[in-house]
């Protein structure tokens, strides 16, 4: 009994200690640059984090951030002015310019990076904080909401070694890992006037890469549409149902498409056209749509590739199996009668 607990005890303490050793403690990150708006006094009540500012056509203002250098050398900064573009996750990005199928801008005089005004590179000393103004200019358009932002980033210069590498460091492989951290400040601009919800769903598709089913998403409307939700489902060409799932909250941000993936959750892939039926409750308003869309052989091919999938069809059609089934049963009965017709006759020459 108690070489038992003995035995018990000594495991218990292996798992334990093999537990912790696979446990990495990072030290405790510090942010290398400190970027903070400094609100002005027209900034909407009860907003803090970003500018969200109510304007008119033509208007002009400027506005203060605070950027500080938390290092103990010099830095270079730079500021990039950015727009506002809906994210897959259902976030926010802010990039200077994006056209992808993922994600776009519809509408250019609804880009808010040319309408902002800044220095693009600022020098601070070791734990410098600088206030950089920046110019704002309304553009004369009456109604809606432009969003985009300013975004803030070391400029990192490449190491270059000053001594050729021995031979020893040669045979080895060297890898150059450089990481780049960005800090975005949203700028958001209310014109007089509310824009009316525009919102409308594009084509459909398959993507062999993800594996998911996607649908374009359109929000035409200069508007912020938030918590945007839904369900979808998934048919064949026969209409039996597939898989249904949720639309989970998201944001489409103003004059924008973006691309909405679903994942292919059905136990196989099989080549043919597919009708995906969605439904979205937009600022209350239900949008549906009925797309259809097709997989071809190469998209499987593609799926299985970059998956590790055992249970892939090819499209092939049942009846193609049904008779393939009726010949090989044919080709065996044939076969079992010729061994039996030859077998009598190896009988009877016996026998004669």
């Amino acid at each position: 009994m108690k070489n038992r607990k003995l035995v018990l005890i000594l495991v218990i303490l292996v798992l334990f200690l093999f537990h912790f050793s696979t446990i990495a403690f990072a030290a405790p990150s510090f942010s290398d640059i400190g970027v903070k708006p400094i609100l002005p006094e027209d900034q909407k009540e009860g907003v803090a984090g970003y500018y969200d500012l109510e304007v008119k056509p033509g208007f002009q203002q400027e506005v203060y951030l605070s950027v500080q250098n938390n290092k103990d050398e010099p830095i270079i900064v730079q500021l990039i002015p950015a727009n506002a573009y809906s994210t897959l996750t259902g976030g926010i990005v802010y990039q200077a310019s994006l056209d992808s199928d993922d994600a776009k801008l519809l509408d250019n005089a609804f880009a808010l990076s040319q309408y902002l005004s800044l220095n693009n590179e600022l020098a601070l000393q070791p734990y410098e904080v600088r206030e950089v103004p920046i110019k704002i200019s309304v553009p004369n358009i009456k109604s809606g909401t432009l969003l985009g932002g300013i975004v803030v980033q070391e400029i990192k210069k490449e190491n270059q070694p000053d001594t050729q590498p021995s031979e020893e460091q040669k045979d080895k492989a060297t890898f150059n890992i450089k990481t780049q951290v960005a800090y975005a400040i949203a700028i958001q601009l209310d014109l007089p006037e509310p824009a009316e919800t525009n919102f409308s769903f594009g084509n459909a598709g398959f993507d062999p890469d993800s594996g998911n089913v996607y649908i374009d998403m359109k929000n035409e409307a200069a508007r912020i549409e938030k918590d945007i939700s839904g369900v979808y489902s998934v048919a064949n060409e026969q209409g039996k149902l597939l898989f249904d799932g949720d639309l989970k909250p998201f944001i489409i941000t103003p004059k924008t498409q973006m691309r909405y993936y679903m994942p292919w959750d059905y136990d196989t892939l099989e080549t043919g056209t597919y009708t995906l039926f969605i439904k979205a409750n937009v600022n209350g308003q239900d949008v549906t749509a009925q797309q259809t869309f097709k997989i071809a052989t190469q998209d499987v091919a593609k799926y299985v590739e970059k998956h590790e999938v055992t249970t892939i069809k090819t499209g092939i059609s049942p009846i193609y199996w049904g008779i393939s089934g009726i010949i090989i049963i044919a080709l065996l009965i044939v076969v079992f009668l010729l061994v039996k017709k030859n077998k009598k006759q190896s009988d009877s020459k016996q026998k004669g």
